[in-house]
């Protein structure tokens, strides 16, 4: 098998891991906990960034930036020193990760996260009050 097709498996294999989590969420809806949904939402997250299931860091910046450093294997001293993609609106790969997190989850999910409100989603715990907020506006839970 070829290094593409290996590559390429896998990436399946996450996208099959985070949308079993957001399924998990839409079954569950209307009667979904908060702490089912902060599960759900946080295993999402492990899979797109290629974590660890037992991961148990709540920062999301600390998240993409564990993820860029396994993907690129390179330490945390040389990710914060670099200017890694930073493209030319000024952002970094740790935010377009972030970004791009939000995209995928409010898409899979069926909500719009405001865009200004994604520097406030700090957190797991913060994003997981975010979505479960969108979820109540749209009475798609109780």
């Amino acid at each position: 098998m070829s290094r593409a097709e290996i590559v390429k498996r896998q990436l399946e294999a996450v996208s099959a891991g985070a949308e079993k989590e957001t399924q998990a969420i839409l079954e569950a809806l209307p009667h979904i906990t908060f702490g089912e949904l902060e599960e759900h939402i946080r295993q999402f997250i492990l899979h797109k960034f290629l974590l660890d299931s037992d991961c148990e860091e709540d920062d999301i910046r600390k998240l993409s930036q564990l993820s860029i450093e396994k993907l690129l294997s390179i330490s945390e001293r040389e990710l914060n020193t670099s200017d890694l993609g930073l493209g030319c609106g000024g952002t970094s790969s740790v935010d377009n990760k972030i970004i791009l997190l939000f995209m995928a989850l409010g898409r899979e999910l069926g909500v719009a996260v405001n865009p200004l409100r994604t520097p406030a989603l700090k957190t797991v715990r913060i994003l997981t009050e975010e979505i479960q907020m969108l979820l109540k506006e749209e009475g798609r839970l109780a």
